[in-house]
């Protein structure tokens, strides 16, 4: 399958969770042939190839909800969409902490 589009469900259950708490997305970008980035080399485990793959820590759950539901990151979602020939987005907890300035 095939995924471009946030899930609004997983986004309301994220909203209805500790909003105060960080988090990690991890994003797994695969770009149509004209708007290609770049390339993963290689897959170690698994046979999905990824154009880019990012990991963005937000400081709070708060962050992320709140850019979903943003009009202006609405408004160029098309876009991004548009380019991509699927992606995930996962949400994921950060159990290592980070070290205070």
């Amino acid at each position: 399958m095939i995924f471009l589009e946030p899930d609004k469900t997983a986004i309301d259950t994220m909203a209805n969770g500790d909003l105060n708490a960080p988090v990690v997305m991890l994003n797994l970008l695969r770009y149509r042939p004209w708007a290609m980035m770049g390339r993963a080399p290689n897959n170690i485990i698994g046979d999905d190839t990824w154009d880019i793959v990012i990991m963005v820590a937000y400081r709070q759950r708060r962050q992320f909800v709140e850019m979903m539901r943003d009009p202006d990151y609405l408004g160029i979602a098309p876009m991004r969409a548009a380019a991509l020939a699927d992606s995930r987005l996962i949400e994921m907890d950060q159990l290592v902490p980070r070290k205070k300035p």
